[in-house]
């Protein structure tokens, strides 16, 4: 379960920086559009969050814990990473 989340959480991450990047690429007319600027501050949010997680992960398994917060990390990275996909997917077929 924590592999998954980690794994979950660097590719989605960079899949929703991979989405900002084009998006911003694409709009040559106004580079500042609102679904621009949405992308980008979702990547960004879900950069800090997953940083923070996947650091979190990896104190828990280096002293054996295996508690309710570990858990609760490794489901929000991969449930929130995944969640955030959609949304900035969504966004973008406005």
């Amino acid at each position: 379960m924590d592999i998954v989340g980690i794994a979950v959480a660097v590719i989605g991450t960079a899949a929703l920086i991979l989405l900002a990047v084009t998006s911003l690429d694409h709009d040559h007319t106004n580079p500042y559009s609102a679904v621009t600027i949405a992308r980008v501050l979702i990547a960004t949010g879900a950069l800090l969050i997953n940083m923070a997680h996947v650091v979190g992960i990896f104190f828990f398994e280096s002293v054996d814990y295996h508690g309710s917060f570990q858990r609760f990390f490794a489901r929000l990275s991969m449930f929130g990473t995944a969640a955030a996909v959609i949304v900035s997917l969504a966004i973008g077929l406005l």
